[in-house]
């Protein structure tokens, strides 16, 4: 017999009021269809314990993967933060800068930010810096923002200085100015403004980590610039950018045969479009470890599914569905498989996949 049951990783409020991502209940089904409870008891794949000789296998939707999505920028900007604070520790000290570009010096926000792009222009600041000795290391890490009214592109860069003189700043970030700029208004400055957002990080690492990091966990209220959403298939704007070997991360073992993949490229608009569309089907595995205190749970995927976002939500009817997954035990693939079309009611087409027919 196959089990079905519903797992999700938010919405803890929504689950207690018995609400999904749509805000409805989970009592108030579509017309025509009963709740989703109700239905997988109906199909007979609830029960409180599997067999013995049955395994795991967990829906899970697949997102985007976009750093400007709302769904996915959340996971991946605290997973960032996760990391990006033990590396902090290791700086001597914490200050984060302000850099903008006056809008005046460029027809449009998209040639000032590709215009710094190109141009390395936090690279060359930072590069200046150290030079004059003002830096401990060269080490930094920025996030981009996005001005509400101008569109324009600033940087929010953490560096690792104790103090460092404003006027180094000025001079080093007005050296960017092009060399066809009409000539400089009164009070009005070279390339941008600059100033100190945080001299002093008081919480230390996880403080300054936390702070920068903020702006990755979130999207704008009122949505991205249109001609950043219309960024991503040739060019990339990526939302934060950290110097040269900052990450102490180890070598990833390259597969010794490497199955070819056919790379899409689209916009960001075009990818948050399509987030969620699909499932990925993985099947779990669980191990003891060495100390048998723990747990250890190992994902193995095995296909994507046509079963979009808003399906896992209906039949996890009592979670948000902003993560949502269906855990499923049954003796083989294809018996789970049948398993979330009968819960479904529908059959779900298996996009791509490997193995999926086998035992």
């Amino acid at each position: 017999m196959a089990v079905v049951s519903s797992t999700s990783d938010t919405g803890a409020r929504e689950r207690a009021e018995g609400r999904t991502s749509g805000g409805r209940r989970a009592s108030d089904a579509p017309a025509g269809r009963p709740a989703a409870s109700s239905l997988l008891e109906h199909s007979q794949n609830v029960v409180t314990e599997p067999d013995e000789d049955t395994r795991t296998f967990q829906v899970v939707k697949c997102g985007c993967d976009c750093w400007y999505c709302p769904d996915c920028c959340e996971r991946k900007g605290y997973n960032l933060r996760a990391e990006l604070i033990p590396v902090l520790e290791t700086f001597t000290g914490l200050m984060m800068l302000t850099l903008t570009i006056d809008p005046q010096l460029f027809s449009t926000p998209q040639d000032a930010y590709e215009y710094v792009r190109n141009r390395r222009g936090i690279s060359r600041l930072m590069r200046y810096l150290d030079h004059q000795e003002y830096l401990h290391t060269r080490r930094y890490f920025y996030v981009v923002e996005f001005q509400k009214k101008t569109e324009q592109a600033h940087f929010h860069v953490l560096i690792d200085a104790t103090r460092v003189p404003k006027e180094a700043i000025d001079h080093a970030w007005s050296k960017l100015r092009p060399n066809d700029a009409p000539p400089r208004e009164p009070n009005r400055p070279a390339f941008g403004m600059t100033r100190f957002s945080v001299p002093h990080f008081h919480g230390g690492a996880e403080h300054a980590g936390r702070y920068a990091t903020k702006y990755l966990v979130k999207t704008p209220a009122d949505g991205w610039p249109e001609w950043v959403m219309r960024m991503g298939k040739d060019k990339r704007v990526p939302r934060y950018q950290a110097s040269r070997g900052l990450w102490n991360r180890e070598p990833q073992p390259s597969n010794p045969n490497p199955k070819p993949r056919k790379s899409v490229s689209r916009t960001y608009a075009e990818r948050i479009a399509e987030c969620g569309e699909h499932s990925m089907l993985f099947e779990l595995t669980y191990q003891l470890g060495t100390d048998e205190s723990q747990v250890n749970i190992t994902r193995r995927w095995l296909a994507r599914l046509d079963m979009c976002e808003a399906l896992i939500a209906d039949l996890a009817a009592d979670c948000d569905g902003k993560r949502a997954k269906l855990t499923l035990h049954a003796p083989s693939i294809p018996a789970a498989i049948r398993a979330i079309q009968s819960a479904a009611g529908q059959p779900i087409r298996i996009v791509s996949g490997l193995g999926v027919g086998g035992p």
